[in-house]
């Protein structure tokens, strides 16, 4: 098996996310191994650049920049790149064909990984079960990730980032005008611990399952969910898991046109900013729009906003845990959404410290707030609750 060396001259460049065309300068640190359906690369102990294309017509395509040669494969069921440690830049490409699109596992060992995936098939392209399935180590080190995914309706993704400050990326799109009976994604993502960033948006997806380990560190999540109205689903559902773990952690948590959302959120210790809002338009036909949130903020000082439109059912559970933690929640059910009983329950638990809590509420039948706080805490309810439930000092 020939050995090639890397090119003296390579350095990592910072790329948009995208599906991105493969570039004759990148080379691969060892010959790639095809098995019985199995493409294997593995890489050196040096900083590697690994490119791997599918034409999506049965075709993977492994390139050596250094030498010009390229491998192709046939039948490939199933691609592992082993990166090893070092300072390496991955990238998997796939664009349109009806080909089934491989199973994908990278580990890309320490050191500060670059690893970028691209997936995408035309809207225009009829594929009746188009499924992606990727399992992603990026070791210990200052490791980014991008992911974008686009035309696919069936994606499973698990990411390891393990130690360092690391960044992720992940866009996963499906468009209004492609045909499926149901977009599902199922994501498990362990940022490790570090200073961590991680962006999740889901554009056309009617079933999420998500579930985020933040680890220790000051960590900045933002989630961001969208499926618009033109979209015939039967019923759009998200569950959502959050550890933010301890630090000072950052959650942003946004999602339009969902109507049955379950979400937990663990903030762990440290002064955490939560935001969490959701948004189902009138215009946007459903028979029960449900929210079921349960949100636990640790110790610290800590801040939580809650904003819910045009859920008729709405169950809130909050421990706001030590600390002088500040509360603020908005239900909000437009006269124009027609349901025959709205409902909201919440139960807030303000915890030891100087709390400030806060509740806005409209257009709910019935209006249930079970308040658990301290003398030393602001507590403001609505002001004409229909069948308001008292709080309780303790």
């Amino acid at each position: 098996m020939s050995q090639h060396k890397l090119h003296p001259n390579l350095s990592r460049g910072t790329r948009r996310l995208a599906v991105e065309q493969l570039d004759a300068r990148l080379c691969l640190a060892a010959d790639p191994v095809f098995d019985a359906g199995v493409l294997t690369i593995a890489g050196s102990r040096e900083a590697d650049t690994i490119l791997v294309r599918d034409n999506g017509r049965g075709v993977v395509t492994v390139e050596d920049g250094d030498t010009g040669d390229t491998s192709e494969f046939r039948e490939v069921t199933r691609i592992v790149i082993d990166a090893s440690a070092g300072d390496d830049t991955i990238r998997v490409a796939r664009r349109g064909g009806d080909s089934p699109i491989a199973e994908l596992e990278i580990l890309a060992g320490e050191g500060d990984d670059d690893v970028v995936v691209g997936l995408l098939l035309p809207a225009v392209q009829k594929v009746r079960e188009a499924a992606a399935r990727m399992k992603v180590d990026l070791g210990d080190g200052n490791d980014q990730f991008r992911a974008h995914v686009s035309g696919i309706g069936n994606v499973e993704l698990d990411l390891t980032a393990g130690d360092g400050d690391d960044q992720a990326l992940i866009g996963l799109l499906l468009p209004a005008v492609q045909k499926v009976r149901e977009a599902a994604a199922r994501m498990n993502l362990d940022l490790g611990a570090g200073n961590d960033q991680l962006n999740v948006h889901g554009l056309g997806v009617s079933q999420l399952d998500l579930d985020i380990a933040a680890g220790d560190g000051d960590d900045d999540v933002g989630v961001g969910l969208l499926v618009p109205a033109v979209q015939k689903v039967r019923e759009a559902a998200a569950r959502m898991s959050v550890d933010l773990g301890e630090g000072g952690d950052r959650l942003r948590l946004n999602a339009a046109g969902v109507d049955s959302v379950d979400l937990d959120v663990l903030a762990g210790e440290g002064d955490d900013e939560v935001v969490v809002g959701l948004l189902l338009p009138a215009v946007q036909k459903v028979r029960e729009a449900a929210a079921r949130m349960n949100i636990d903020l640790g110790s610290g000082n800590d801040q939580l906003r809650v904003n819910a439109t045009g859920a008729s059912q709405v169950d809130l559970d909050i421990a706001a845990g030590d600390g002088d933690d500040n509360v603020l929640i908005g239900l909000l059910l437009p006269a124009v959404q027609k349901v025959r009983e709205a409902a909201a329950r919440l139960h807030v638990d303000l915890g030891a410290g100087a709390d400030t809590l806060q509740i806005r509420q409209r257009g709910y039948e019935t209006f249930e707030t079970d308040i658990v706080s301290d003398e030393i805490d602001e507590v403001e309810l609505p002001r004409a609750p229909r069948q308001p439930t008292p709080g309780r000092r303790r």
